[in-house]
C-alpha cells in the first residue's frame, strides 16, 4: 500500500478533538481528526494552523491531520496561529476607549510580527472633535487607522479592502461592535461549509473556541473574544520601549544607556513627549506597563 497523498490546508475551527480544515486547492472543507502521535508529543493543533492532511477517500469530507507546519506566530489565549493582521476596534465614547488594552494589543502586534490596524467604529455617534482627539493619540506611532460606521456603512469598503487577502484577528473591548463587524465582513452565511462533523456541532455549547470566518478576497477573520484580556506575558521592562515606535529615534539619543524614560535627566523621549510629539496617553501607558513589568521581574523569586 503506497504512502498517502497529503494535501495542504488550514484549520478554521477545532472543537472536541475534531478540526474543520479548509483545502484551498479543492475549494472545500473537510472534518479531520489528529493522528495519535499529536497527543503523545503534546501537539495541539489550533485555528490558523497550516497543516498537511490525509483525506480519507472511503469517507468523503473526512480525513486525518498528518502534520502541523511551522507557525509564523501563535497565541495561547486565545489559541490561534498565523495571523497577518490585527484589527483593533475602539469607539470614541460608546464604550469609552480602553486605552491600556489598545496599547497592549499594539505591543502584541509588534511581538508577533502582525500588522496592526486601528479601527474607530460608531463614528456616526461621535461628538464633534472626538474622532480627531482619539486619532491624535496614535498619529506619532505611524499605525494605520480607519474610521467606520457599521450603521451607515461609512468606511466599510476601505476596511474590507485593507483586510482583503489576509488572515486577520478582530480584537477590542466588549461593546465596540466586533460581532456586527464580523457579520458585515464575513461571507460565512453565503458559503458552502462542507461536511462538518455533527460532533463539532454538538460541542459548540460547551467549548470556547477560535474560528476563522471567510472574507471576500481570499481573506479570513478570526472570531474570538480572547484578545479582550490580553496580558504582556512575554515582554521585559527593559525592552518595553522597543515596542513604542513613536519613541524612535530618540531611544539612541538618551543621555544614559538603559534609560527607563521615566525620571532620568537628559531623556530624549521625555523631551519629545513634553514637546507634544508623543501623545501623553501613550507615554503614560508606557510608564504604567514599565512599572508593572519591573515589579513582576523583581518578584519572580519571592
Amino acid at each position: 500500500m503506497g504512502s498517502p497523498v497529503l494535501t495542504e490546508g488550514m484549520i478554521v475551527k477545532g472543537v472536541g478533538g475534531f478540526y474543520e480544515v479548509w483545502l484551498p486547492e479543492r475549494g472545500i472543507r473537510i472534518t479531520c481528526k489528529a493522528k495519535g502521535l499529536f497527543r503523545r508529543e503534546k501537539i495541539v493543533p489550533i485555528a490558523g494552523d497550516r497543516v498537511l492532511v490525509d483525506a480519507d477517500r472511503s469517507e468523503p469530507g473526512q480525513g486525518f491531520i498528518d502534520s502541523v507546519l511551522s507557525r509564523r506566530n501563535v497565541f495561547v489565549r486565545p489559541p490561534v496561529a498565523n495571523m497577518d493582521q490585527m484589527a483593533i476596534v475602539l469607539t470614541t465614547s460608546m464604550p469609552p476607549p480602553d486605552l491600556p488594552l489598545i496599547d497592549k494589543l499594539l505591543i502584541a502586534c509588534e511581538l508577533h510580527d502582525i500588522r496592526p490596524l486601528l479601527v474607530i467604529n460608531k463614528i456616526d455617534l461621535a461628538e464633534p472633535g472626538q474622532v480627531e482627539a482619539l486619532t491624535s493619540n496614535y498619529a506619532a506611532s505611524g499605525y494605520p487607522l480607519v474610521t467606520i460606521s457599521c450603521k451607515t456603512g461609512e468606511g466599510m469598503e476601505t476596511l474590507a479592502g485593507t483586510l482583503a487577502g489576509s488572515t486577520a484577528a478582530l480584537a477590542g473591548q466588549s461593546g465596540v461592535g466586533k460581532s456586527t463587524l464580523l457579520n458585515a465582513l464575513s461571507i460565512a452565511d453565503r458559503m458552502e461549509t462542507g461536511l462538518l462533523s455533527e460532533r463539532i456541532q454538538r460541542g459548540k455549547h460547551t467549548t470556547r473556541h477560535a474560528e476563522l470566518l471567510p472574507m471576500p478576497g481570499n481573506g479570513w477573520l478570526c472570531d474570538t473574544a480572547g484578545f479582550s484580556s490580553y496580558q504582556l506575558d512575554s515582554v521585559g521592562h527593559e525592552e518595553l520601549d522597543q515596542y513604542f515606535p513613536e519613541f524612535f529615534p530618540e531611544l539612541e539619543q538618551c543621555k544614559y544607556t538603559g534609560c527607563s524614560h521615566l525620571k532620568e535627566i537628559g531623556c530624549a523621549v521625555q523631551v519629545k513627549m513634553e514637546a507634544g510629539l508623543i501623545a501623553r496617553s501613550r507615554y503614560d501607558a508606557y510608564a504604567r506597563f514599565y512599572g508593572e513589568l519591573k515589579q513582576r521581574h523583581e518578584n519572580r523569586y519571592k
